[in-house]
């Protein structure tokens, strides 16, 4: 479910990469990678509509007053965090968990 709002966070960090995915996925590239990158995630969320996962945090019934909890039981995950493409801030997490709210 916050797979396409971390992948966003993420873009930035490897635009080229994200549009590649987005190509595999059937987006049709057009030279820019941010734009291909960007519509690769417009279609993994509808990919991910169409096998049933949750698209919010409200669909599964969480507060939205969990949010900070959520992003600081996050930050204790530090072999995703290690591992991934930017740094990730306690606030970054909050405003992921926001997005997907």
């Amino acid at each position: 479910m916050l797979l396409p709002q971390v992948l966003r966070f993420n873009l930035k960090a490897a635009p080229e990469r994200y549009a590649q995915v987005a190509v595999a996925l059937g987006v049709p590239a057009n030279g820019n990678a941010s734009a291909t990158a960007e519509r690769g995630l417009e279609q993994l969320a509808e990919l991910s509509r169409a096998c049933g996962v949750p698209q919010s945090l409200s669909e599964l019934k969480i507060p939205r007053d969990a949010i900070p909890l959520l992003a600081k039981g996050a930050m204790q995950v530090t072999r995703l965090l290690k591992n991934n493409m930017r740094p990730v801030t306690e606030a970054d997490a909050v405003a992921i968990y926001e997005a997907s709210y």
